[in-house]
């Protein structure tokens, strides 16, 4: 069998971690226990989760030309992800600080540049790709793109972040949030998601996917609520937790697996994630 080909596009930045025992009171000073800095944005590190798993996967993204985003393309490229796609749109990188402690975690982002990929060139050999996965901030060139995907019958997934996109995700197979943002955007959940996108995804077989923390996971859609439960592990950096479960479900999605499985197999790369430092595999 050939190894499933996934495009994903999306967020590109650079990431420092820094662990903490505890968040420090105002006007305090604490010692790190660990402080870890390389590639981030979820659609990285999706699909380097998804080049481990043994997909050829090609990230479309957009870089800073400075020397640390040269090291951090390395870094992805060395995962076996495929950054062709990868455009340099402005001199400096978009960067991502989290402080995290066992349970907690804060990011503060300094955006750079223009931060939407380039899709010309992608697009122009979409048919390279078995499946898509988006994970960018809606823009008129995404529309277009997610609709050449929906006409050229190739499956695609969009991860909400915390953005409602109805304009995308009502063409999207697959829909990924975590819990937090359901309660922030679709309170109702599914039936409310419905409503959000006009009930188009009923007839094209739409899943809204949760992930829900220590409690598991969960998969919604017309006549289906599918849970699944997590292993209790102690948390080193919940960075990218979320989008190792995206490349988890999505690889077990493509290759024929039941709902069942698929959060199964998301939950598994995320409590790998988790437990380390940095968002890589």
């Amino acid at each position: 069998m050939s190894a499933l080909r996934y495009l994903v596009v999306g967020s590109f930045n650079l990431d420092t971690v820094i662990r903490l025992r505890s968040f420090p009171p105002p006007h305090s000073k604490v010692q790190a226990e660990e402080i870890w800095r390389g590639p981030g944005g979820s659609a990285a590190i999706t699909a380097a989760w998804l080049a481990r798993q043994g997909s050829a996967v090609s990230l479309v993204a957009a870089s800073g030309g400075d020397h640390e985003a040269h090291e951090a393309i390395g870094r992805l490229t060395a995962t076996g992800v495929n950054c062709r796609f990868v455009t340099t749109t402005s001199p400096e990188s978009s960067r991502a600080y989290s402080l995290v402690t066992e349970t907690e975690k804060r990011i503060i982002t300094r955006p750079s540049g223009q931060r939407l990929p380039a899709l010309k060139s992608a697009e122009e050999v979409l048919h390279e790709f078995d499946a898509v996965h988006i994970a960018s901030a809606a823009s008129p060139e995404l529309m277009a793109f997610a609709t050449t995907c929906r006409e050229r019958r190739i499956p695609f997934s969009v991860e909400l972040a915390g953005r409602r996109m109805p304009e995308i995700t009502c063409m999207a197979e697959r829909t990924f949030l975590n819990s937090d943002e359901l309660s922030l955007l679709f309170p109702s959940g599914w039936s409310d998601f419905r409503t959000d996108v006009g009930g188009t995804l009923v007839a094209r077989n739409g899943r809204l996917v949760v992930t829900r923390g220590r409690i598991g996971a969960s998969e919604h859609g017309e006549d289906l609520t599918v849970t699944a439960p997590t292993v209790a592990v102690t948390s080193v950096d919940r960075t990218g937790g979320g989008d190792a479960f995206n490349a988890g479900y999505l690889y077990e999605w493509q290759t024929g697996g039941t709902p069942e499985e698929c959060l199964q197999a998301g939950l598994r790369l995320a409590t790998s994630a988790i437990t380390r430092m940095g968002g890589l595999p």
